[in-house]
């Protein structure tokens, strides 16, 4: 009975790790997976749309910013 025991905990004991492992790898490529994404994607050319909707995302930014700074003056002005 402490041998069915043992060799019951010893293949759940494996199976564990196994599956630990199996996680692992798999995290591993999918980190793996979007570094390369990103990397074949870094010199691509921009649409003249995309590159109007990232010029407007720089200018709404830079206003958003400009306010902050504003109402922080006015903040501290009073």
């Amino acid at each position: 009975m402490t041998e069915l025991a043992l060799i019951l905990a010893a293949c759940l004991g494996g199976a564990i790790l196994a599956w630990i492992l199996f996680m692992a790898v798999f995290f591993i490529v999918v980190i793996w997976v979007k570094r390369i994404w990103a990397w074949a994607n870094r010199n691509r050319v921009l649409t003249d749309e995309e590159e109007a909707a990232l010029v407007q995302r720089y200018l709404d930014e830079g206003d958003a910013y400009i306010r902050s700074l504003k109402s922080q003056a006015q903040e501290t002005a009073k």
